[in-house]
């Protein structure tokens, strides 16, 4: 078994790699969120300002048994990679997960970084997934557990309007600001900012992370990225009666895969809470996905566990868990 580095702009590698990824990663898990191809491709071969890809493979002659990601954050978070692994699961048990594993993390030291980040599935009752196993196996501590839901789309669309209904007396003043794709231009600095509180406000346990800092440029990027895969993103915003941004959501539903939605960031800065925006919020997203995807079936979000107040967002919208993630961390040291 060889371990070598690919070259992000060889399709007909990154094209295995990615059906290796989507094979493993939805082996027992009907509702994986793994990512489209026209999504990979663009994500492999499209320069970006803030992340930069190694990927791996593990070859047996010409077969490849499974990869990995490596990216790497530009901006900030610089001391850290994410790492991402895969083996095709007739292939699992002979080594390459620990070998791709070891491989990832000396390129992470080769390139000065200090923590290695994963997040790995494993299923709410029996035994530990494969992957936690690995992950354990390898030194990595468990940072926050997420545990990822599922709504039904047709079972709880009658609970939108009524939600809608009840809190508007709460919401009194603040008015919802809403679009597809590209965000309005008078609503970019609000929007950026209200990311950057998401990014302070969002529990991480034990992870060591730095808050992302967004600009216009950042965001023209992620949304020029968006449209070129083929993802469909639809934002509300929170304007308090001063004018202020002060909360958020997003939800994504992928042209190539168009009966299933994917949630993004939620956010109510801290001074608003207590209007039930959030809750509002949700509501009111998942009436426009329904309008604009009327086929959408279901709807896929993930909150850690001692996120009260979201879940109990959540519990209200009908979401029921299905799984959990474990946002893990490891670090190494370097040469």
């Amino acid at each position: 078994m060889r371990i070598r580095e690919i070259d992000p702009s060889d399709e007909t590698l990154t094209r295995r790699l990615w059906e290796l990824g989507k094979s493993a990663d939805e082996a027992g898990r009907p509702w994986s969120p793994y990512w489209s191809w026209p999504a990979a491709r663009a994500a492999y071969s499209e320069p970006s300002t803030t992340t930069a890809k190694i990927l791996l493979g593990a070859f047996e002659g010409e077969a490849v048994l499974g990869g990995a990601e490596l990216s790497l954050p530009l901006l900030e978070n610089t001391q850290s990679v994410r790492l991402e692994l895969y083996v095709d699961p007739v292939h699992q048990r002979r080594g390459a997960g620990s070998a791709l594993a070891e491989a990832a993390i000396a390129r992470a030291v080769g390139q000065g970084r200090t923590l290695v980040d994963t997040e790995v599935a494993t299923p709410l009752d029996g035994p530990e997934s494969p992957g936690l196993r690995l992950a354990r196996r390898l030194g990595f501590g468990t940072g926050v557990v997420n545990d990822m839901k599922v709504a039904d789309l047709d079972e709880t669309q009658n609970l939108w309007q009524p939600i809608l209904d009840e809190t508007e007396p709460a919401a009194e003043g603040y008015e919802l600001r809403s679009w597809w794709g590209r965000c309005p231009d008078d609503l970019v600095e609000g929007f950026c900012g209200i990311i950057e509180t998401f990014f302070v406000e969002v529990p991480l346990g034990d992870l060591d992370v730095e808050p992302q800092r967004w600009d216009e440029q950042r965001l023209r990027e992620k949304e020029a990225r968006f449209d070129r895969a083929g993802r469909h993103e639809t934002t509300i915003l929170v304007v308090s009666p001063e004018g202020e941004v002060v909360g958020m959501t997003e939800a994504m539903v992928s042209e190539h895969e168009p009966t299933r939605a994917f949630q993004g960031s939620t956010i109510v800065a801290p001074a608003h809470r207590g209007h039930r925006l959030g809750l509002r919020l949700k509501a009111a997203n998942h009436l426009r996905l329904r309008h604009r995807f009327p086929g959408c079936q279901t709807i896929l979000t993930g909150n850690s566990q001692v996120n009260d107040p979201m879940n109990a967002v959540n519990d209200r919208l009908g979401f029921r868990p299905v799984e959990q993630v474990l946002e893990m961390q490891r670090q190494v040291e370097t040469r």
